[in-house]
């Protein structure tokens, strides 16, 4: 078994140093990956750490939340309170602008009747100033016309006067 031995002197001579090499990395590897597990937990336990103070503040904010929510609501209430009360002022201001427009209406129909009434008797009155002035021009015209007619005998007086002294 000489040659069986050889191969395998040969075999440990190839072999044993590649095994120690590898044995080498993974003690390197097992070193890295303690490392990295005890990273990892620290982390983990970081995360968990956070995902606490999360929950605290979910529900601190929850908690306020919750508060704004019942003063919002208290507020709108209150509004809204204030509001119905405008409203109800609304409608009564509504109704005395209403009772206010109502009289306007029967003010102006009163005044409309007086407007007209006045508007007949300033027509009446008009015809009857018109009447007067067309008969104030006849008379004028008469006076003229009687005017003209003395002062033409007044003439003929005069010249039969003047022919009465020269044949006297």
């Amino acid at each position: 078994m000489d040659a069986k031995e050889a191969m395998l002197s040969a075999m440990k001579e190839w072999m044993l140093p590649e095994l120690n090499s590898i044995r080498e990395d993974y003690k390197n590897i097992k070193t890295t990956l303690d490392i990295t597990n005890k990273r990892l937990d620290d982390m983990i336990a970081h995360l968990v750490d956070q995902g606490r103070r999360i929950d605290e503040t979910r529900a601190e904010l929850s908690s306020r939340i919750d508060e704004t929510r019942a003063e919002l609501k208290a507020e709108i209430q209150k509004n809204t309170e204030r509001i119905d009360e405008t409203n109800k002022r609304i409608d009564e201001t509504n109704k005395r602008i209403d009772d206010t427009n109502n009289r306007i209406d029967d003010t102006r129909a009163e005044l409309k009747a007086e407007i007209q009434k006045n508007t007949e008797r300033i027509d009446y009155t008009n015809a009857r100033i018109d009447n007067l002035a067309r008969e104030v021009a006849e008379a004028r015209g008469d006076l003229n016309k009687a005017l003209s007619d003395k002062v033409v005998v007044q003439d003929l007086v005069e010249r039969v006067g003047r022919l009465e002294t020269r044949a006297a």
